[in-house]
């Protein structure tokens, strides 16, 4: 004979409510025995860089200030370093200086692989100049590049402090289409 429950009015047969309550059980028990592992992650740049010299004023990793008189100079001194274990591609250093029309000083720039003059390029309010191929250059593993810049300031430049940013970009992300290293 075959037993039957009275559920909300229904017959129902006793096998069929001990089935669904193991397929119960057992969906309750699927997310502690399958070992589930939650984490998160924190993606950085790939590329960095940090001014390690400044002989005109103060410095800090990722910018620079500086007091100087027209017809003066300054050393910089960067690092750039490809902290990523695969090649980082079309990357460009970005050196920006807000509220600076461009006019008035020279950027000369030396590393192992160019020594020149890189031409100082302006949008809105803000000059930019940029440290790389027009189309970015490809940082291999273990790229570690010390550059050192000699800025001069024409003797008509605006006397007052100037700060600036650096940083390293992807090269489609260029504020201003000027013309970096050749």
């Amino acid at each position: 004979m075959k037993k039957k429950v009275n559920v909300f009015g229904k017959s129902i047969p006793v096998l069929a409510i001990f089935v669904l309550g193991i397929a119960l059980v057992s969906a309750a028990l699927v997310p502690y025995l399958s070992n589930v592992i939650t984490g998160n992650v924190v993606v950085d740049s790939p590329m960095s860089i940090e001014v390690t010299s400044n002989t005109g004023g103060s410095h800090d990793a990722n910018s620079f200030t500086v007091a100087l008189h027209g017809g003066e100079s300054f050393d910089l001194t960067t690092i750039t370093k490809n902290l990523a274990n695969v090649p980082v591609e079309n990357v460009l250093v970005e050196v920006m200086v807000p509220i600076f029309d461009g006019v008035g000083i020279t950027y000369g720039h030396s590393d192992t692989t160019w020594t020149g003059n890189i031409p100082v390029c302006t949008s809105g309010d803000n000059a930019y100049y940029y440290i790389g191929p027009a189309g970015g250059f490809t940082a291999p593993v273990g790229y570690d590049m010390t550059a050192t810049s000699t800025i001069t300031a024409d003797l008509a430049l605006e006397p007052r402090t100037y700060t600036a940013t650096i940083q390293v970009i992807k090269a489609s992300d260029k504020v201003v289409d000027c013309v970096p290293l050749p």
